[in-house]
Order: structure tokens, then sequence, then C-alpha cells
């Protein structure tokens, strides 16, 4: 994703992606569900930006998938108390960047 970017995406830009690792932009409004075809592997989102950015409602979030939400450290907390996230992820799976390994 570009940095810049403020539209949306539906869930079929995802769905047939061979990628493990999903980067948001700062300026994008949602993070769109990422529904992929099998989740067999981990998925990583990388959510960049200075402020909490919502989650859409998704079952795929909430349940014991490997997707994980890298934010920026100085946010995990907020991220973990803001209600869309809570209400659509596991947020035990939302962890600090510094934690984030490309592969």
């Amino acid at each position: 994703m570009l940095e810049g970017f403020t539209g949306t995406f539906h869930w079929t830009a995802f769905y047939y992606a061979n990628i493990d690792t999903i980067v948001f932009p700062s300026t994008i409004p949602i993070i769109p569900n990422v529904s992929k075809s099998g989740f067999s592997r981990t998925c990583k989102l990388v959510i960049n930006g200075s402020n909490v950015i919502p989650i859409a409602e998704q079952s795929y979030y909430r349940a014991s998938y490997n997707i994980y939400a890298y934010v920026p450290d100085e946010l995990v907390s907020a991220y973990k108390n803001e209600e869309s996230w809570q209400s659509n992820f596991n947020t035990d799976k939302i962890l600090p960047m510094s934690e984030y390994e490309e592969g």
C-alpha cells in the first residue's frame, strides 16, 4: 500500500493474494477485511501511523487464524483498548512494530 492512500478495499483484493504481509499506510481510514484463501500460513498486518486506525468487522480476525497486527510500539495499548479492535480482533495478537520481522 502506498502512503497517502485514503480509499477502501473490498475483501476480494486480498482473497487470492499469495502474500504473507500486508502493509497499511497511516492514511487509510479503516483496516479492511483481509479474508484470504486458506489461512494455512501466518499473515502479518503492518499498520503505520501515529493514531489508532479502526478495524473492519470480521470473524477471521477474531478466530484462531495466525493473523498478527504490528503497530507502532507506543500505540500497542491504545490499539488493544480501542473498541473496534476489541470487538473484531484477537488483541493478544497485536504486537509492537519493534518485534516485526520480515518473512
